[in-house]
């Protein structure tokens, strides 16, 4: 048994330098980035950590990153309200429920931290299908359906109830179910760069 911190949109890590304040011991961390402008930074600030530079997805090959107006808010989902859709990278992209099963078992302690952008509308169907859920020991969840134009906030609603069903205590959501945890590890929260 390990115990695993998988960090889904690590931007320049800050959320990985929160989590090691907060959570002692030993741990594999896995942080994942695909905006290649700035994952590198990451490796270099925390040389003891596995960064993985590539999108998590729900195939493997290669995907669009559509560039924010900051570097926290690019998206491989083109909807986003706030991305250019004309100035993107195409970015090597994981299958992240083969990932996980590949690389981990139930048995195993693991904390997600999902904030990647809409694309958790994708990965998230593909991890229920999969019984993923239920492997995570603790997950810190931001949603961004209000973010892509056009979508059907019912779909949101229904992931954060079964959320909050299969994991109970421990799932901390952004803005709607237990925000302060949430906040101890979102770097963006700290400092209302959101």
């Amino acid at each position: 048994m390990s115990n695993v911190f998988v960090l889904l949109g690590a931007g320049t890590g800050n959320d990985v330098a929160a989590f090691k304040k907060e959570y002692k011991g030993d741990w594999d961390i896995y942080a994942w980035e695909a905006n290649p402008m700035i994952s590198g930074r990451i490796s270099k600030r925390f040389p003891d950590i596995n960064v993985i530079n590539a999108a998590a997805y729900t195939e493997d090959g290669t995907v669009d990153l559509y560039l924010g107006k900051n570097t926290n808010n690019s998206s491989v989902d083109g909807r986003k309200i706030n991305v250019k859709e004309t100035t993107f990278h195409s970015v090597p992209a994981i299958n992240f429920t083969k990932w996980m099963q590949d690389n981990f078992t139930k048995e195993d302690r693991i904390v997600l931290v999902m904030d990647i952008e809409g694309a958790e509308f994708a990965i998230l169907p593909k991890m229920r299908e999969a019984g993923l859920i239920e492997w995570l020991d603790e997950v810190y969840m931001e949603f961004h359906g209000r973010k892509l134009e056009g979508f059907d906030m019912n779909v949101e609603k229904e992931h954060i109830e079964y959320l909050k069903e299969t994991l109970g205590e421990n799932v901390y959501i952004c803005g709607v179910y237990q925000h302060d945890k949430f906040a101890r590890l979102n770097s963006e929260e700290k400092t209302g760069r959101r």
